[in-house]
């Protein structure tokens, strides 16, 4: 493959490939990591998997992935079906990566979890994967991480847009900069017809803001949300508060990991009403049937003692 296309040949992805041969194998998983592919390694990977039609997951892990390598694994995607689960992280990923990957969004079926996470994409990457969210009505996405990807207020709200046109049910957004606006508007957009059902907003400079924390108690019941991440960020008892008054009104939200900076009572107040949810989620108890039964075996016991007078 790799004389094909012109590029040296990458000793370590040869040696990957040969051991799976030799053992008869079939490729379901491959895991690159801390740079082990080169560049002309990646290129001869993409055409080689254009001629694969098994593979199911695809990490790539500190390894670099320009514009031109990400059309080429993007171009691959177009015709193969297989994949479920691909992993991008910390790949140097640009905008124009995004873009490639927003197209296939938006033509993909199969492909149900993409994390993207540690790639500085900002707000110009997010409105290129929301275009293609945005068409991707036949898309399976199931799951979308953004850990750590440079993204602001604005492209928190790009993304908000996207939300009832998928089926996203996980969204992770640790490590970005979202605040208690960025809080609201997704919890809005969550309400509106989203699948969403775990919405992760762990350290993103979320601290008290009145008005925000006024939209979020203002919110109707959701449908489909049961998990709300908001720990390591920077909410005081003042925000507890509110953010109590908010799990009381929507009790199919069972589970809100909170800051454990926050004080004793309030820390405690939030854990005890997450549990009530769960609580009363979980379908009651019937006894019927095992009163049922003891009750015949007591008509049988009463029956088999005549037959001994």
């Amino acid at each position: 493959m790799c004389t094909e296309r012109g590029v040296s040949e990458d000793t370590d992805i040869t040696k990957l490939c040969r051991h799976y041969m030799e053992e008869d194998k079939v490729f379901e998983q491959i895991v690159l990591k801390n740079g082990l592919a080169s560049a002309a390694g990646l290129d001869a990977l993409a055409a080689a998997l254009a001629r694969y039609g098994r593979l199911r997951h695809l990490c790539l892990w500190r390894v670099p992935v320009s514009d031109a390598q990400a059309a080429g694994l993007m171009g691959w995607l177009t015709r193969d079906t297989s994949l479920q689960t691909l992993e991008l992280m910390d790949c140097r990923l640009s905008a124009t990566a995004c873009a490639h990957l927003g197209s296939i969004l938006q033509t993909n079926e199969k492909l149900t979890s993409l994390t993207l996470d540690h790639n500085d994409i900002g707000l110009a990457g997010v409105a290129h994967l929301v275009a293609g969210l945005r068409g991707a009505e036949q898309s399976a996405l199931a799951s979308l991480s953004l850990q750590y990807c440079g993204l602001d207020l604005r492209a928190v709200r790009e993304l908000a847009t996207a939300m009832r046109f998928c089926r996203i049910k996980t969204l992770d957004l640790k490590g970005n900069n979202a605040t208690a606006k960025g809080l609201a508007v997704l919890l809005q957009a969550v309400m509106r017809g989203s699948a969403v059902e775990t919405l992760v907003l762990a350290d993103n400079g979320i601290a008290d803001d009145a008005e925000a924390y006024q939209t979020i108690s203002d919110l109707l019941e959701f449908e489909t949300l049961t998990t709300l991440d908001l720990s390591d960020n920077f909410i005081t008892a003042q925000s507890g508060v509110e953010l109590a008054a908010f799990l009381r009104a929507h009790k199919k939200v069972t589970k809100c990991p909170v800051p454990e900076t926050l004080d004793r009572e309030t820390y405690k107040l939030l854990n005890t009403i997450t549990a009530d949810n769960l609580k009363a989620s979980k379908p009651a108890k019937g006894g019927k049937g095992k009163k049922g039964k003891k009750g015949k075996k007591g008509k049988k016991g009463k029956k088999g003692k005549k037959k001994k007078k």
